[in-house]
């Protein structure tokens, strides 16, 4: 039976969860506009090299993280369908 205090964490850790991709599709948003503004007014390549430059950085902290994660879930010993679960996260 669940109690009180856990149903309000559920709630809470949910609205954290909710909260934070939102935040963090409004950088992605903010920093394309911001991105393909200045080269719409210097009309320079630059720009959407730092655009892709930035993405790849990102997607490269993605791939070390989820190898981490994914490290330490096999020594644990815990199931190959868990590990596995984590290769979903790359998209």
């Amino acid at each position: 039976m669940a109690t009180p205090w856990m149903v309000i964490g559920m709630i809470g850790s949910f609205l954290f969860i909710l909260i934070q991709l939102i935040l963090i599709v409004d950088l992605a948003y903010a920093l394309n506009e911001y991105f393909l503004e200045k080269y719409e007014e210097n009309d320079h390549k630059g720009w959407y090299c730092c655009k892709y430059c930035y993405m790849c950085l990102h997607r490269v902290i993605q791939f070390t993280f989820l190898t981490v994660c994914a490290g330490f879930q096999v020594c644990s010993g815990s199931p190959l369908s868990s590990t596995a679960s984590l290769s979903l996260d790359l998209d």
